[in-house]
């Protein structure tokens, strides 16, 4: 092996593994942390199958995240970790179709599906330090509680007939809202990355996406049928589904309470 190449690595090790001045790290930890903001990525969950013709609008958020945990850290650089944490989930699917002869006659058919749900969880993962800054990768187990949720298992068909011609437009909706695939848990890969501002206290920000639960689908929806705007050939306008996966960015603060110290190695002359 070359010598640069042994150096590169050396440096790199020792930065992982290592930790300056571990005098002043603690070798056991208790953590609170709150999430006021939570931001869901939509793009995933809510799926257009088909050409999407009519808008159906999806969206999903998670609020009052909080979480503790007790870190244990072997290592002065690397720690492995138990939590707890509360999440309430909260989802709603609305649409409007339009009535496509008379748009001032209201709309031809519309519907509003909100889902909430409080979700209590486990988890368990593994950090690394440097200074100010940790880093946190894990896996959390959540289950769901206190479901309300509008639950709907139905087909519905609109004709509009001219005397003259006779039908000019039809159009069938096949729903199913919460029916047999209520979510009841969810289980979530966690990324976090914390920096301490002053003492004990930290900011962090981090990614949760659901590692299971893609299917089957809690709620799906199928538009088809003809307008005069399309022509008198059925179609499809809308396939949109609702996966049962969340994915969410987190921006909030805790407190850490370390206790325990390392032993200072002596050294020999």
């Amino acid at each position: 092996m070359k010598p640069i190449l042994k150096i590169y690595l050396a440096v790199s090790l020792s930065t992982f593994f290592l930790v300056t001045d571990t005098q002043a790290q603690h070798k056991f930890e208790f953590a609170l942390g709150v999430d006021p903001l939570v931001v869901p990525i939509n793009y995933g969950t809510y799926v257009e199958f088909g050409p999407g013709f009519y808008d159906i609008n999806g969206h999903g958020k998670v609020t009052q995240a909080v979480s503790a945990s007790f870190t244990y850290w072997p290592i002065p650089a690397i720690g492995l970790a138990l939590g707890a944490g509360l999440r309430n989930f909260k989802s709603e699917i609305d649409y409007t179709i339009p009535d496509p002869i008379f748009e001032d006659a209201g709309p031809m058919a519309e519907g509003f599906y909100p889902f909430s749900a409080k979700g209590w969880g486990l988890s368990v993962a593994g950090l690394w330090r440097l200074k100010k800054w940790k880093a946190r990768i894990g896996l959390s187990i959540y289950d769901l509680s206190d479901h309300k949720y509008t639950a709907s298992n139905s087909f519905r068909g609109i004709s509009i007939w001219n005397s003259d011609v006779g039908k000019i437009a039809d159009i069938q909706l096949q729903e199913v809202a919460y029916w047999n695939t209520v979510p009841y848990s969810y289980s979530f890969l966690e990324l976090e990355c914390q920096y301490t501002i002053f003492k004990n206290f930290f900011v962090k920000a981090g990614l949760e996406t659901t590692i299971n639960g893609q299917y089957p689908y809690p709620y799906t929806l199928e538009i088809s049928g003809f307008i005069p705007e399309t022509g008198p050939d059925e179609r499809v306008f809308n396939d949109f589904r609702a996966r049962n996966s969340l994915t969410t960015f987190s921006f909030g603060v805790g407190y850490t309470l370390g206790f325990g110290h390392y032993r200072r190695h002596s050294q020999v002359e």
